[in-house]
């Protein structure tokens, strides 16, 4: 029901925020303005906005920056730091060349047919693989961060961001509270964001003068 929230809420908003609303929904510029304390910065939709090309569909927007954004900064970067943790050089398949500018002519009809993602690659397999793996749900590149910050990492979390935490320099200490009570309402992605702000308060730590 979140994500559904989340889709409705981004469908009817502009194009930067709405690709941010419907990935990682963490720097909104309305967020920023309640509470955000550190020096003036650039606009996270408008920094986004500058990044698509207006010639292409709304799908191939949200691909496009998926290319550009979560692609080169987050996916890549997570399969090369936990491959070469353990020796291993690894390569992303469907990032071959011809293959990446093949995908990129497939119409829009033909990659959402029936209603269906993944229609192409679900159809061009689908005498290959059993009906399990075909039917099964999408699992995304992901670590039980939620479980983690509720149970092994939840005294970390909290003594990290108690009064008197680095990151208050940068966001507001009753935005810090009620993140750590969860009274903050609404459909966003709340361990993401509590991570994030523990990482945040690690590295100022890690980093203080």
């Amino acid at each position: 029901m979140g994500f559904l929230r989340r889709f409705a809420r981004g469908a009817g908003s502009a194009a930067g925020r709405r690709y941010l609303e419907w990935s990682n929904d963490l720097l909104l510029e309305t967020d920023k303005q309640r509470h955000w304390r550190g020096g003036a910065m650039r606009s996270t939709e408008e920094w986004v906005a500058a990044q698509m090309d207006p010639g292409l569909s709304p799908l191939r927007q949200q691909m496009h920056l998926d290319c550009r954004i979560n692609l080169l900064s987050d996916l890549l970067v997570k399969m090369d730091m936990a491959t070469m943790a353990h020796s291993l050089e690894a390569r992303s398949p469907l990032l071959d060349q011809e293959l990446a500018a093949f995908a990129a002519g497939i119409s829009d009809a033909e990659l959402l047919r029936g209603g269906q993602t993944k229609s192409f690659l679900r159809n061009a397999y689908a005498d290959e693989l059993p009906a399990a793996v075909m039917a099964a749900p999408k699992r995304g590149f992901e670590v039980p961060v939620a479980r983690w910050l509720a149970k092994d990492w939840r005294e970390l979390l909290h003594d990290s961001l108690a009064p008197g935490a680095r990151s208050e320099q940068f966001v507001s200490r009753r935005f810090l509270q009620d993140l750590l009570a969860d009274r903050l309402a609404g459909d966003r992605n709340m361990p993401m964001l509590k991570y994030t702000l523990l990482v945040l308060e690690l590295w100022l730590r890690e980093h203080e003068n």
